[in-house]
């Protein structure tokens, strides 16, 4: 969590599931809580996404660095589906402001 980020980019690579393994993460412990949860995250369940991946998307989510709207992750795709008004197509710019 508080390594440099280097450390990861340049570490041993392999799946997320060995990682977990190698970290001595119990079997149990992996299927019950880790692998639903990164599904959910990578979109996929069989955590064979990068180590180094899963590395920094976990340091970050210890360190706080990720973020979620006011209204919870469903506001996403609700606001992803209004319209977007600030947008027009055919008009020319005036001005960079």
């Amino acid at each position: 969590m508080v390594g440099p980020v280097s450390r990861i980019k340049h570490g041993r690579d392999q799946s997320t599931l060995a990682a977990l393994r190698r970290a001595g993460i119990s079997g149990a412990l992996i299927d019950q809580m880790f692998r639903p949860f990164l599904a959910g995250v990578f979109l996929e369940d069989e955590l064979e996404t990068s180590s180094r991946f899963f590395h920094l998307v976990w340091r970050s989510m210890l360190r706080g660095t990720l973020c979620l709207p006011r209204h919870g992750i469903q506001a996403v795709p609700e606001q992803l589906a209004r319209p977007c008004r600030r947008v027009r197509s055919g008009s020319r710019r005036r001005s960079a402001s």
